[in-house]
């Protein structure tokens, strides 16, 4: 019964008669955000949704996670039944509302942060198109880690740091905000460079294909 009410929410929040309000809404509880992650990945939307936004979508299910104050085995539950409710929301063909809930999402982050979107524009620009700029070095490092911020192996170490930061910290505390913000910066320098995010246990960045 538990299941049957949960694709029953699947039809309500991601079918074709879904309300605008509902789709504002995806992301303010746990079990929807999980259902909207996983008929994300269903659909195949990561790429369409952007790497940015995908990030803030973590951020804000982590909140959600720390808040709901579950034990790790009922998340993992969670998780699961979202994968399954995921592929159903795929099978509805309801991929379009997904798309959707993540652009209101999306009002959501640049309402929190409006120079976001411009940091692009603004961020320094290196003399080779084809070579990204290093990141910042984090505070309390040597300045000389800068020139091999530039190689795959440092970048991904640097996301692999900042991940392990953003999060581990309180969701509350700025400084997780501020390491959540550098794994995306630094991971848009992968990508830049031809690097697709993979397993983070085993291998967090592999070569495009």
């Amino acid at each position: 019964m538990k299941r049957i009410g949960l694709i029953g929410s699947c039809f309500t929040v991601f079918g074709f008669v879904a309300h605008a309000a509902e789709l504002d809404q995806v992301f303010n509880k746990l079990e929807p955000a999980y259902t909207t992650m996983a008929g994300a990945n269903a659909c195949g939307l990561r790429p369409r949704v952007g790497e940015k936004l995908w990030q803030y979508a973590e951020r804000t299910v982590e909140q959600l996670e720390k808040a709901a104050e579950l034990t790790n085995p009922m998340l993992a539950e969670k998780r699961k039944l979202a994968e399954d409710e995921g592929k159903t929301v795929a099978l509805i063909g309801a991929c379009g509302s997904v798309y959707i809930a993540f652009q209101f999402l999306d009002l959501r982050r640049k309402a929190e942060a409006p120079s976001d979107a411009d940091k692009s524009s603004t961020s320094p620009r290196s003399s080779t198109a084809s070579v990204p700029a290093p990141p910042q070095a984090p505070p309390g490092k040597p300045s000389s880690t800068k020139a091999a911020s530039s190689t795959p192996k440092q970048l991904i170490q640097d996301w692999l740091e900042a991940n392990e930061d953003c999060r581990g910290g309180y969701g509350n505390d700025p400084n997780t905000m501020k390491a959540c913000d550098r794994r995306a910066d630094v991971g848009d320098k992968l990508l830049a460079i031809g690097y697709c995010e993979g397993d983070v246990r085993k291998a967090p960045w592999v070569r495009c294909r």
